[in-house]
Formats: structure tokens, C-alpha cells, sequence
């Protein structure tokens, strides 16, 4: 869902999959403070989400070059220059746009707001859970992909099921369903002033996989060519193991 993937979801990790030179650098150092959250990021929870980088890095062109398009609208407001990113679902169907605002002081990405549909989808330590779970997430550069594993029993009641998405984010654009799964796909376009040969780089996805039992076992979110996964684990008895696994990924 473009909801819980999307923007910064794709932002936030999808970073790292496109860039190259001082500018991967950067993202790498990000990624990497992801994985240190209570140390560089603050959360705030007033009228909707909102992701605080106490240690800025990245900077507005780091941003714009990942993008590879113009945001929906710029503005200045309580000090900080705003790119703002609302993307439109497709079909319509009447559901509010998703709206991602990130907030530059400086030219440092500073404050991050999510959109008012995550306060109806994901509890605060929900959310955080998955942000901070990018810090640990296998990057790879040539298939412009990212994937982060969760704990179901870390994240289990916070997680949402079908009845939650259709209230939030209404019907899936697509439904597929097998004898042991069942996929829901949303489908968005970014509404921005970029047009030509820069058209696909608006699209972005969101898939929701279920198994038989209705437990969400991944999450996955693509803008353009970038795709960001987040798998929903059983914990295992080899957990440490595959933590060292996970450790040896997270400079490649």
C-alpha cells in the first residue's frame, strides 16, 4: 500500500537504490542511523505521523535526483522549505490522496509527515517499528530493492488486516487470491508536472500478501523501478544466525 510503503517507506530506504558517488555515501550513513532510531530520529504523533531526524543528511538534491520527478507542490512554512508529494489512487474511487511532507531546513531533509491515513492504519509503535526495521534491510543496488524482515510477534496486533485497509484506503485496485494466500494491490500516480518520458517514474504500488489463516506475512511498496519489501517473520530458533546474516548484507 502506497500507505505503508510508498513515500517514505520509499524514501526512507529506497534511498540507497538508485543513487551512486557522495550521494550513496550519504544514503548508506542514513540507512545506517535507521539502525541506531532512538539516536537520530525523534517520532512525533499530533495530528498525523511525523519521523524527526535529529542528525540531518540527506540533502533536498539527494532527494529530487532519487525521485526523478518534481513533487506536487513546494512551500515555506514554520521554517522549513516542504516538497510535497500527494499521490492519487488509480482507479479513483473517491479515497483521499496519500500525502507525504518533507520538510528541509537548511537543505537537510529535517521532518518527514506521513500521511493522515497511517494514524488509522498503524499505531505509533507500529510505525516506528517499521521505520527502525529499515536499518537492517538487505539492499540491492542492481535490482533497485530493499528487504527489511519484522517479528510477527513483535508486531501481530499491530498490524492491519483486510477489514482495517478497505475502511482506510478502501478497495484494492487488484485482488488475487490462491488456496494458501491472498494478495491486495493498490495502485497510485503521483500528481506532479513532470510529463514525458519521466511518466513511469510517477507510479507507485502497494501489495498487502495474507496467508490462509488472514496474517499479514508481507508488506511490499514500489515507486518507479524501486521496490521495498518488508517480511513478517515467525521467530525461529536460528534467529541469532540469521541476525549475522543480516549484519554481513548491511554494507553491500
Amino acid at each position: 500500500m502506497i500507505s505503508l510503503r510508498r513515500m517514505l517507506l520509499m524514501l526512507l530506504a529506497v534511498s540507497l537504490l538508485a543513487a551512486g558517488g557522495c550521494v550513496y555515501w550519504r544514503l548508506l550513513k542514513f540507512k545506517h542511523q535507521l539502525d541506531d532510531f532512538n539516536t537520530h530520529f525523534a517520532f512525533a504523533s499530533d495530528s498525523s505521523y511525523a519521523l524527526v531526524c535529529l542528525h540531518p543528511l540527506l540533502g533536498g538534491g539527494d532527494i529530487d535526483g532519487l525521485m526523478e520527478v518534481a513533487p506536487s507542490r513546494r512551500e515555506q512554512q514554520d521554517g522549513l522549505e516542504w516538497r510535497i508529494y500527494a499521490f492519487v489512487k488509480e482507479p479513483a474511487d473517491g479515497t483521499a490522496p496519500l500525502v507525504y511532507r518533507l520538510g528541509f531546513a537548511e537543505d537537510r531533509l529535517s521532518r518527514i509527515e506521513f500521511p493522515a491515513q497511517f494514524t488509522q492504519l498503524y499505531p505509533e509503535d507500529g510505525l516506528r517499528e517499521l521505520l527502525a526495521s529499515l536499518g537492517g534491510a538487505d539492499v540491492d543496488r542492481g535490482e533497485r530493492s530493499a528487504r527489511a524482515r519484522l517479528a510477527r510477534e513483535r508486531l501481530a496486533a499491530r498490524l492491519p488486516d483486510r477489514a482495517k485497509l478497505a475502511a482506510v484506503l478502501g478497495e484494492p485496485s487488484e485482488h488475487a487470491a490462491a488456496d494458501s494466500s491472498e494478495t491486495w494491490s493498490y495502485r497510485y500516480r503521483l500528481d506532479t508536472v513532470t510529463q514525458g518520458r519521466a511518466e513511469r517514474k510517477r507510479r507507485a504500488t502497494g501489495e498487502f500478501h495474507f496467508d490462509a489463516a488472514g496474517q499479514l506475512t508481507q508488506l511490499a511498496a514500489g515507486i518507479g523501478k524501486h521496490v521495498l519489501r518488508f517480511d513478517v517473520e515467525t521467530a525461529r530458533g536460528d534467529e541469532p544466525e540469521r541476525k549475522a546474516q543480516r549484519g554481513k548484507g548491511r554494507n553491500r
